[in-house]
C-alpha cells in the first residue's frame, strides 16, 4: 500500500536479475578483503546469499552519517584535491 503523500505514480521493485547482479558487484568488492584476511574471512560477504546482502544494504545507510564526520578531515581533502573538487557533496542531497 502507498502512503498518500507518495506522488509517484507506482512504486518501482527491483526485478530477481537486478537484485543478483547488486549482490555480485557487493561480493566482487569484498574478494580482495577475503584473499588479504582469508581468517576470520569474510565468506558472508562474498556468497550471494540474499538474506545477508538485504541486511548489509540497510545498515550501510547508518553509515552515511559517520562518513560525513570525515568529510573535511585531512585524508578526505587530499583526495579531493586530486580531482580538483574542493568539497565533498553534503549528505543527504539538497531536496
Amino acid at each position: 500500500m502507498r502512503p498518500a503523500a507518495d506522488g509517484r505514480l507506482r512504486l518501482l521493485r527491483p526485478t530477481d536479475r537486478l537484485l543478483a547482479w547488486g549482490r555480485a558487484v557487493l561480493s566482487s568488492y569484498y574478494d580482495v578483503l577475503q584473499d588479504l584476511y582469508p581468517d576470520p574471512g569474510y565468506g558472508l560477504a562474498v556468497a550471494p546469499d540474499p538474506a545477508f546482502h538485504l541486511a548489509r544494504r540497510r545498515v550501510s545507510i547508518e553509515v552515511f552519517g559517520v562518513i560525513a564526520c570525515f568529510r573535511h578531515g585531512p585524508a578526505l581533502g587530499a583526495m579531493l584535491s586530486m580531482t580538483g573538487t574542493s568539497r565533498p557533496p553534503t549528505w543527504p542531497p539538497p531536496a
